[in-house]
């Protein structure tokens, strides 16, 4: 392969075998001269140029000679181009296989390991079965179908590519349609009921608060705390400072009423701060910090209980939105899945395509060929694309047969 290349114009001294640089040192010259474009073209192995080999500077093409046992080799070798730091715009990757080798099984064997890496990976919740729903997956099934010669083959596997992306649409469209009908069986039957309360205890307090703001002096309501009725707000303050020194517990304690309401005070551990809970039909907590401003925490509270209104909005907005999004889901359900006459029609061409190639073994074990399917099959090396770049050759040139000639069997060596 180097003297084609140098055949082909590279010079010799631009060509280079990681193999030929054992120790740690003599990698890092080398990976440096990658860097700068000293060197232009490297061989190596997974192994040898996996992880820590920084040569991404100046590449600008990948080329995987073989297909290796595990998936993460083959995106270990796509780290080494596609990273940060390398200069180039556009990149290019090429994988080459040939027809009727070994390569398919190859392809096959990661296939089949990318699947359960992606069904284990996945965020979704745990199956019985391993779906093919991860791109790489496809990718490696599609690079198999290039190493097989005859076209049903070729067919029958795009088919059943695609079978499995439609598959995995169905069963999200199912999963989501599970979502819905539970929906509207169990969540929006209760988020519904719970606003429609919500806004009934909102006006409840909305009542309750006008009737208990009568102002004393400094525009204040009378708050009563431990029994002592206070109708200024820095005395006011004053009495809740010290009912905080006195109340330790994380549960709530009565310590007082104001505007209507009563005040229960606790203490948050994690954060180590008092809390202030305003209750009517619902609670309004108010955080009261260490050092709390006596004459700022009565305004605190009457900010919390003038929100009232803006929670009733709020609310209602959220019950109008809710209803419409079942009524959304109530027309959703009904629908079915969009491909099913396509999972149809390419299930049957799938079955058929199986009966075909189940007789075209039968007629190849009696050793009847179709002249003209062997002469359709025996094409020139072709260039077919999966995302990246895939090169596809025949390793044995077939030898035409004319119409005259017929299959001349080998005879067995060993018989007699």
């Amino acid at each position: 392969m180097k003297q084609k290349l140098i055949e082909k114009g590279i010079p010799e001294n631009e060509i280079a075998f990681v193999h030929e640089y054992n120790s740690d040192k003599q990698k890092q010259q080398l990976f440096a001269k990658v860097r700068s474009g000293t060197i232009r073209v490297v061989f190596g192995s997974t192994e040898k140029m996996g992880a820590g080999t920084n040569i991404q500077d100046k590449l600008v093409a990948l080329h995987h000679l073989d297909c290796p046992w595990r998936p993460s080799d083959l995106a270990q070798r796509k780290g080494r181009i596609l990273r940060r730091g390398n200069d180039n715009k556009e990149i290019e990757i090429y994988k080459y296989v040939t027809k009727d080798t070994f390569d398919a099984f190859l392809y096959q064997t990661i296939e089949k390991k990318q699947q359960f890496i992606s069904q284990i990976m996945t965020e979704k919740s745990p199956v019985r079965t391993v779906d093919d729903v991860d791109q790489s997956v496809l990718d490696y099934a599609e690079i198999k179908a290039l190493c097989v010669g005859n076209p049903k083959i070729k067919e029958k596997m795009d088919l059943e590519q695609d079978l499995k992306k439609l598959h995995a649409l169905q069963s999200q469209f199912k999963r989501n349609l599970y979502r819905m009908e539970t929906a509207l069986l169990k969540t929006f039957p209760t988020q519904i009921k719970t606003k429609e309360r919500n806004i009934e205890n909102y006006l409840a307090d909305e009542l309750r608060l006008a009737k208990g703001t009568v102002k004393m002096s400094e525009g204040i309501s009378a708050m009563v705390i431990d029994g002592v009725t206070f109708g200024e707000r820095i005395k006011a303050g004053e009495a809740l400072k010290a009912a905080c020194r006195s109340v330790t517990t994380t549960e709530g304690v009565k310590i007082g009423t104001y505007r209507g309401f009563e005040l229960n005070l606790s203490f948050d551990k994690f954060q180590q701060s008092h809390v202030l809970t305003v209750r009517g039909d619902m609670p309004y907590p108010v955080k009261l910090e260490g050092d709390f401003s006596t004459q700022g925490v009565v305004t605190r509270i009457d900010n919390v209980l003038e929100k009232i209104p803006e929670y009733i909005k709020n609310e209602k907005e959220g019950l109008e939105n809710t209803i419409a999004q079942m009524e959304n889901a109530r027309i959703e359900v009904e629908k079915s899945f969009p491909h099913e006459d396509e999972i149809k029609e390419k299930t049957a061409r799938v079955t058929q395509l199986n009966v075909e190639l189940s007789l075209d073994a039968q007629k190849t074990q009696k050793g009847e060929v179709d002249v003209d399917e062997i002469e359709a099959n025996d094409t020139e090396p072709h260039f077919e694309s999966t995302g990246e770049k895939v090169i596809s050759q025949q390793s044995i040139q077939q030898t035409p047969q004319t119409p005259e000639q017929k299959p001349v069997k080998k005879r067995n060596p060993f018989e007699r």
